[in-house]
């Protein structure tokens, strides 16, 4: 989860939230939804606020889930509470 890399607060429910939507990503798709050449670049497209590429085939429903465990900002994140 991006707010992993830049705390040193360590592990919280809320990266539980965005690891779900990144393993859902992976299930349907077959490819994890950040993929980069090396490290740094991953580093780097996590901490951007850009939004995940949804593929074409997603329903609606599954892309507003996943924008929703995707979501960078924690305040806006989904929760399962």
């Amino acid at each position: 989860a991006p707010e992993q890399l830049i705390s040193d607060k360590g592990y919280n429910h809320d990266i539980d939230i965005w690891s779900l939507g990144c393993c859902l990503y992976e299930i349907v798709t077959g490819n994890p939804p950040f993929q980069c050449d090396d490290i740094e670049s991953m580093r780097r497209e996590l901490l951007s606020s850009s939004e995940v590429k949804m593929k074409d085939y997603f329903s609606k429903e599954f892309v507003s889930l996943l924008n929703g465990l995707l979501e960078h900002n924690i305040a806006k994140r989904l929760t399962l509470t």
